[in-house]
């Protein structure tokens, strides 16, 4: 080797090796300086949340550092958040309303390999009760909830956005999209990510959470939100998921035997019938809501669920109405005594209050199903956050973004 090609290999040499380590930092500094809207507890400065991340995926950069490409692979995959902007919900007309796909197939295996090893339709990791906090003590004393870094290290399989692939002994038979309507509770989204997390994969069940928020100060629309919630999954993720858990924030299962499937066919199902707030009886005038499961076709088929109710009451009515009455399906709600809920205690939300006109717009709803829902749909997806328990979703009625009235 030549005097000229030895210096030529050592000044490639060099420039790789500075290449390496620019790459390197340049990476870990945009790591560090990237903004995750992704909820922070309690509301440390921003880069806090990712030097959490940082600490956790130290080892990988540490034991990996003289390959390039895979710092790279892993910082991408991993670290940096998946930003959407102005994703427009489209509203399109639905024939669906009074229709549905038979689908006595739902609870398919997700695979449709003869080798494959199916989990067992029973889970043997079930164990029955799950403690819950009383109530109203969740503010008092030290019961303040797992931040979001705690809840993630004690869920070390569950991925970046709240995703479970399933367990990796077994092939999971169902595929669930659980969608929490949000805004301004965020001490309750820590208690359910807490449990949550925990049943489903206790259940052997693969997973997504997704948290839908309404981004603005306007009066709450529940409805307007598992709609919009509804439209970017399927949009985004196809059939992917057999099946949509709506959860109320403030709901959580008390077992790990409340399983998180849906039926299929003409059967939808809803979970919390027999609640803590009412003394774990159905009645008073409980319909559907809290914790309901339905599959894409299902939900299709009575147009979604209202979106005329701005504040508490009345959206939970109104579909169940229309899945009783629009779609002629019937109602599953498991027997057992074991089927039981928490409910966690707010005060009165100003930007939630209980909707005045509620009771009249209930007069008419069936005159209002078939164009007040998914087909009339007017919202955008602001942005959407991978973050450590869950993807968060933030919505908006194109009414505020424009600067209308609603």
């Amino acid at each position: 080797m030549t005097k000229f090609q030895r210096t030529l290999l050592i000044s490639a040499a060099a420039v790789l090796v500075v290449y390496t380590i620019q790459s390197f930092i340049g990476i870990r500094f945009y790591y560090k300086k990237s903004w995750c809207m992704c909820p922070q507890v309690p509301s440390p400065p921003k880069n806090d949340y990712f030097r959490y991340i940082q600490a956790k995926t130290e080892r990988p950069f540490g034991a990996q550092a003289s390959n390039t490409k895979n710092i790279i692979r892993t910082t991408s995959e991993f670290l940096i958040e998946r930003v959407t902007s102005d994703l427009s919900v489209d509203s399109r007309l639905t024939t669906a309303a009074a229709t549905v796909i038979d689908e006595n197939t739902t609870a398919k295996p997700i695979s449709t390999a003869k080798t494959v090893n199916y989990c067992p339709e029973v889970s043997p990791l079930l164990q029955g009760n799950v403690v819950v906090p009383r109530h109203k003590n969740i503010f008092e004393g030290n019961l303040d909830p797992l931040g979001y870094e705690e809840i993630s290290a004690n869920n070390p399989n569950v991925q970046f956005g709240g995703y479970y692939p399933g367990p990796t002994n077994c092939t999971a038979r169902y595929s669930v999209a659980v969608v929490i309507p949000y805004r301004d509770r965020e001490v309750h989204l820590r208690y359910l990510l807490t449990y949550i997390h925990l049943i489903l994969q206790r259940q052997q069940i693969k997973y997504r959470v997704f948290v839908v928020e309404q981004d603005d100060k306007s009066t709450f629309n529940k409805g307007q939100i598992m709609n919009s919630g509804f439209r970017y999954i399927k949009g985004k993720y196809g059939k992917e998921f057999d099946c949509y858990f709506f959860n109320d924030v403030d709901t959580i299962g008390e077992d790990d035997r409340i399983m998180y499937r849906c039926k299929g066919g003409r059967e939808v199902v809803h979970l919390s019938h027999k609640i803590e707030r009412l003394h774990y009886r159905f009645c008073c005038g409980l319909t559907i809501g809290g914790v309901l499961g339905l599959t894409s076709s299902q939900l299709e088929a009575v147009n979604g669920f209202p979106n005329a109710y701005h504040g508490w009451g009345g959206e939970d009515d109104d579909m169940n109405n229309r899945i009783l009455e629009i779609a002629n399906f019937t109602i599953y709600r498991p027997p057992e005594d074991y089927v039981r809920f928490r409910t966690l205690f707010h005060e009165v939300d100003g930007q939630n209050p209980k909707n005045p006109e509620r009771f009249k717009l209930l007069k008419g709803w069936k005159d209002r199903a078939v164009t007040d829902g998914l087909n009339s749909l007017r919202t955008i997806i602001t942005r959407v956050a991978e973050c450590l328990t869950h993807t968060h979703i933030y919505i908006k009625p194109i009414s505020v973004v424009s600067g209308q009235t609603s």
